[in-house]
């Protein structure tokens, strides 16, 4: 082999490593709705992709603002590959849902729905969701299905708007009309 073919064959291997170290496993919240009306719920799926490297599984914290939205419930999705004896639901600590696992001895690999969240709005404003590796003692971080190895996975929230309730025109029409009315009866 020359030194040409040498520098090729490093370029290929290098360029290979550096495309699969870039890709990450997720945990990601996708929202059904970027916006909502005051009033209504915020329903969120909770999506994981662990094509690269298949997850035993793990466990998961999620953050919200309690002045905005309040946890309603979670329901695992039967068809995940999440074994039931694995997985948990999260306890709400009222600023966060705390230890919320899902897992397979077989692993779970590639996008898939775990499960779905919902939240009751109680103001306008952004509700930003934000996820991390769990702080809950029961259960632990996520762990590789092929090297037993600990994984890190890019954490992705969501962000959610909450508008306002907006006021009927009907009702600005029925205000105009009542002041017509006190008018003419005014000059009468």
């Amino acid at each position: 082999m020359n030194k040409k073919q040498m520098k090729q064959t490093v370029s290929a291997v290098f360029l290979m490593a550096t495309i699969a170290g870039a890709q990450a496993s997720t945990v990601s919240l996708v929202p059904a709705s970027p916006t909502v009306v005051q009033g209504d719920t915020i329903v969120l799926d909770l999506n994981v992709d662990f094509s690269d490297d298949p997850t035993l599984g793990g466990g998961l914290d999620i953050f919200y603002d309690p002045a905005l939205v309040s946890f309603v419930s979670y329901d695992a999705d039967p068809g995940s590959g999440s074994d039931p004896a694995f997985s948990r639901d999260p306890d709400d600590k009222g600023d966060k849902l705390e230890g919320l696992a899902f897992g397979n001895f077989n692993g779970i690999s590639g996008p898939v729905r775990i499960g779905t969240l919902t939240f009751d709005t109680l103001a306008a404003g952004t509700a930003i969701f934000g996820i991390d590796v769990t702080t809950n003692m029961l259960v632990g971080g996520f762990v590789s299905s092929v090297t037993f190895d600990t994984q890190m996975p890019d954490f992705v929230g969501a962000t959610v708007e909450i508008k306002p309730v907006p006021v009927p025109a009907a009702i600005w029409l029925f205000w105009t009309g009542l002041v017509g009315l006190a008018g003419m009866a005014r000059r009468a």
